[in-house]
């Protein structure tokens, strides 16, 4: 099971669930934090445990395509991956609905890379759509 933490600042909770995960006391892993606080430790937490969402770190403004893929194994990433978000007025800052990982593996270039992570997408967005259809992911 993936698990979602919001925090907005120290984060000792996540990483007392985080640990959880990693010490086996809870079948599940940490997959996303969500703070409202870009300054929050709960974010710095995150980052030291390999979970900060992929959207923020690799979006924004010309981070798309081969750029995002190239940005990712630049900074030696092991996992990059799928974000879907509500769209609003500030570039790839929306509410992310669903997300998903994809390994970044020794020897992957961008193009390798954005294969693996482009085959993942369209059956994650399938998913994703019927969820929202079927009522398990509400839209409020």
């Amino acid at each position: 099971m993936n698990i979602a933490v919001f925090a907005s600042h120290g984060g000792s909770d996540m990483q007392a669930i985080a640990d959880g995960c990693k010490n086996n006391k809870i079948n599940a892993k940490v997959a996303v934090v969500i703070s409202n606080n870009g300054d929050s430790m709960a974010l710095q937490r995150a980052r030291n445990e390999n979970i900060p969402a992929l959207l923020p770190k690799f979006g924004g403004k010309g981070m798309y395509g081969m750029n995002v893929h190239t940005a990712v194994i630049e900074a030696k990433e092991r996992k990059t991956g799928v974000t879907i978000h509500r769209v609003n007025a500030e570039y790839d800052s929306g509410e992310i609905v669903a997300q998903t990982t994809v390994p970044v593996l020794e020897g992957d270039t961008p193009e390798i890379l954005a294969a693996r992570v482009l085959e993942c997408e369209h059956k994650f967005l399938v998913e994703v759509i019927s969820d929202i259809a079927k009522g398990k992911i509400i839209l409020g």
